[in-house]
C-alpha cells in the first residue's frame, strides 16, 4: 500500500525482528527519561516494528470501491488503445502477407527468415485478441481494480498512524491520561504523552526527527475519535 512518509523512518529490511524496532540502548534511555518500565517498552517495540517495514502490507477498504471504479475506466482506455493495435496490426499483417521478399540466405541454403517472422507476428495478434477479449470480459464483470491509490490527496502517512497509535495505546496501558496541553503564548500543543511519543519518534528515524504538536494533537485526536466509535458499534 501507499503511504506518504512525512519524516524519514528508519525502515526495517527483511522479516520482523524479536527485539522489535528499538534498540535496548533506547529502551534504557526511554525507561530511564520516562519512568515506564523496561518490559512495557520491549512490547512497544515489537509493536512498532511493523510499522517500519519497507513494504507494508495492509489492505484499504475505504478505497475500495473508488479503485474498482477508476480500474475499469483505465481498463477501458487500454482496451480501446489495444483494439487500435489489433486493427493496425491486422491491416499490417495483409500488406505482409501479399509481399514477397527474396530470402538473404538462399545462397547457404538457410529457408527464408521472413516466414517465420510472419508466423510469429500472427501469434502476437492471436495473442493481442485473446488478452483484449478476456481484458473486457473482466472489466464488464467488475473484476478490476485499480493498483495505486485512486486519489492522491487521501494518501496520509501510514507509519505515523501505526506508530502514533501504538505509543497512545502503550500510554493507556500503564495509565497515562490521553491529554495534551497548549501553550499561551505560542499556542504550541505538548505535555508528557507528547514527549514520550517524540522520544520514541527520534529512536526510528533516521535522522533523529520529531512530530509538531499539531500532527500529534491531529493524531491524537483520530485515535480519540475512533475509541469512541469503536466502543458504540
Amino acid at each position: 500500500m501507499e503511504t506518504n512518509d512525512t519524516i524519514p523512518w528508519r525502515l526495517r529490511e527483511g522479516p520482523a525482528t524479536c527485539q522489535g524496532a528499538l534498540t535496548e540502548a533506547h529502551i534504557v534511555l526511554l525507561s530511564a527519561t520516562h519512568e515506564i518500565g523496561t518490559d512495557t517498552l520491549c512490547e512497544l517495540s515489537k509493536k512498532l516494528d511493523g510499522a517500519l517495514s519497507r513494504q507494508l502490507n495492509m489492505t484499504e477498504p475505504e478505497f475500495a470501491d473508488k479503485r474498482a471504479d477508476k480500474g475499469t475506466r483505465e481498463a477501458k482506455k487500454a482496451l480501446h488503445h489495444l483494439g487500435s493495435v489489433e486493427k493496425d496490426l491486422a491491416r499490417a499483417l495483409e500488406i505482409f502477407r501479399s509481399l514477397r521478399f527474396k530470402n538473404p540466405f538462399a545462397h547457404v541454403g538457410m529457408p527464408d527468415p521472413f516466414v517465420g517472422h510472419v508466423a510469429e507476428l500472427e501469434k502476437a495478434e492471436e495473442s493481442v485478441k485473446k488478452f483484449r477479449t478476456s481484458a473486457a470480459a473482466m472489466a464488464r464483470n467488475g473484476l478490476i481494480s485499480f493498483k495505486p491509490n485512486p486519489d492522491k490527496r487521501l494518501i496520509r502517512d501510514v507509519r505515523r498512524q501505526i506508530v502514533c497509535t501504538s505509543i497512545f495505546n502503550c500510554w493507556e496501558e500503564i495509565g497515562g491520561k490521553l491529554t495534551y496541553t497548549t501553550d499561551p503564548i505560542t499556542s504550541e500543543r505538548g505535555g508528557p504523552l507528547f514527549e514520550f511519543a517524540n522520544g520514541v519518534v527520534e529512536c526510528i528515524t533516521e535522522p533523529p526527527s520529531r512530530l509538531s504538536g499539531s500532527t500529534m494533537r491531529s493524531e491524537l485526536d483520530d485515535f480519540v475519535a475512533y475509541r469512541k466509535a469503536a466502543s458504540t458499534e
